[in-house]
């Protein structure tokens, strides 16, 4: 509650710094245009930047940012509550937060607001553990149409499946929150036959303030420090 609105005014900051002639500046614009765009580009931030914080995991220089995301991965649940499961720090990387903030600054502001909405509510509906299309792909008369929608939008099936690990689990397919075109057009796409044999990661969980903190790695440094102090004495 603290920290997200401390990001979105250094995001804030920076962008009026980058763009100092531009507050305001497509003020003008119709909602409905502004509001597609928006939404357009505000997937295909987060797109880019959540499927690298997956796939640049382990790298020498970027697995900083797969431990500020690992944070929302590591709980062994789906629900609501797993929205608000993440770094603090992640509102400072996330794509969606820098579109959000832009917009605003170029006095898309309805519009803006309308895409926020429609991430925030839809970000809910994914991780809720009500999985109303569970109902429609176990019925063969609506399972094709299922399939069909799952194209184009993102339903909890797909977001549980980037949750989840063994049977129809992948945390490297199904990177979109709203729409799920980027993940059809560029391969993620993984449409389930069912839920996740299991959710979380697989292997040791990192210690609960080095999750909290990603990916300032707190509890790691002073588990060092304190083995070298008993090595010491």
């Amino acid at each position: 509650m603290l920290l997200r609105p401390f990001g979105s005014v250094i995001l804030a900051w920076i962008v009026s710094f980058v763009l100092p002639m531009g507050k305001g500046a497509l003020g003008g614009l119709p909602f409905w245009p502004s509001f597609v765009g928006l939404v357009l580009l505000a997937e295909l931030a987060n797109y880019a930047v959540h499927r690298g914080c997956h796939e640049l995991k382990g790298s020498n220089r970027f697995d900083w940012l797969w431990r500020m995301h690992r944070t929302h991965h590591t709980a062994e649940y789906v629900n609501v509550l797993l929205t608000y499961r993440v770094s603090p720090f992640w509102g400072l990387v996330g794509g969606l937060p820098w579109v959000a903030t832009l917009g605003f600054y170029l006095g898309l502001t309805d519009a803006t607001g309308a895409m926020l909405g429609v991430f925030m509510i839809w970000g809910i509906v994914t991780h809720s553990d009500f999985r109303w299309d569970d109902w429609l792909r176990n019925r063969p008369a609506f399972a094709p149409v299922l399939r069909a929608i799952e194209h184009v939008i993102v339903t909890p099936g797909l977001h549980h499946t980037h949750h989840g690990f063994g049977k129809d689990g992948a945390s490297y397919r199904n990177y979109g929150i709203f729409l799920s075109i980027y993940d059809w057009a560029f391969g993620t796409l993984l449409i389930p036959s069912g839920r996740p044999a299991r959710y979380g990661l697989p292997g040791k969980r990192p210690m609960w303030i080095d999750d909290a903190l990603s990916p300032i790695q707190l509890g790691a440094r002073i588990s060092t420090l304190r083995a070298s102090a008993e090595a010491e004495s």
